[in-house]
Order: structure tokens, then C-alpha cells, then sequence
């Protein structure tokens, strides 16, 4: 949701392209495929995510948070005494999710330098090494030539 949102601010002109490049930019649909190229290796990249048009996701936002308060006080209508006990298990649930996501996206900036090793392995070797284990590409740049 943050590269969302961020491609949102940057739309409106609240934040520019070097800092949505910082922040979001090692974020995309194919994160976790290496042999996929990241954003940053095609410059063009941002411009085309800009340049699509939909809702905007921080009025989808507010239309959720809306609907989530108002099922919320029909919840503590309903369940006065199991609410206050939902809504420490959400809360806590929403921290966790919250903190999974910086997890991934930490992962995900590792996933681009093993992705750039990979990169300059295929370079120096003229062999497509993405599927190779890291081993075999170790062998590969040591000149055994094949797996």
C-alpha cells in the first residue's frame, strides 16, 4: 500500500521523484523474481506508474476507515463486553501486519543486490545464471563451465 500511496503524493506533487525512487522504488509486482529487472534499471519505469490513471488510494482510504468505524460501533453496540477484547487482538494483529511489511521491504532491497551480483555474474560469464544456485554461479564465475 505505501508504494501506492506514495505514487499518489508523488502524482500531486507532494514529494518528488528522487524520493519516491528512495523510499519505493525497490517496491514492484515482480519483487521477489531476480531474474526480473528493478525499477531503478529502467529509467522509465516511474513515469509509466505515474501515468496511470485510477482512484486515487488515499480516498479509498477514507472510504474503508469509514466503513470500518461504522461496523466497529455497530460491533460494540451489539457486544459491548467482547469489543474491548476484539479490538486489542485487532490492534495487536495490525502491529504485527505493519511490522511484516518492513520486513518485506527490507528483504526486498537484498533481493535487489543479490539481483545486481547476479547481473555482473551473467556479464562476466556470458552464461544466464539466474537459476542457478549460488553455488553453481560461484562455480560458473570460477570458470567451471556449467553446473
Amino acid at each position: 500500500l505505501g508504494p501506492l500511496l506514495a505514487l499518489a503524493r508523488l502524482r500531486r506533487g507532494e514529494i518528488d521523484r528522487e524520493t519516491y525512487l528512495r523510499e519505493w522504488g525497490h517496491r514492484f509486482a515482480d519483487e521477489f523474481e531476480l531474474s526480473a529487472p528493478r525499477p531503478a534499471e529502467d529509467p522509465d519505469w516511474l513515469d509509466r506508474q505515474a501515468a496511470v490513471d485510477g482512484p486515487d488510494p488515499a480516498e479509498l482510504l477514507a472510504g474503508q476507515a469509514a466503513a470500518r468505524e461504522a461496523a466497529w460501533r455497530r460491533l460494540v453496540a451489539a457486544h459491548p463486553r467482547r469489543a474491548a477484547r476484539l479490538g486489542r487482538a485487532l490492534a495487536a494483529h495490525g502491529a504485527a501486519v505493519r511490522l511484516r511489511e518492513r520486513a518485506r521491504s527490507e528483504m526486498v532491497r537484498g533481493f535487489g543486490v543479490l539481483r545486481a551480483f547476479l547481473v555482473r555474474a551473467r556479464e562476466l560469464t556470458g552464461h544466464d545464471v539466474f537459476f542457478l544456485s549460488l553455488a553453481e554461479t560461484a562455480a560458473v564465475l570460477g570458470g567451471d563451465p556449467g553446473p
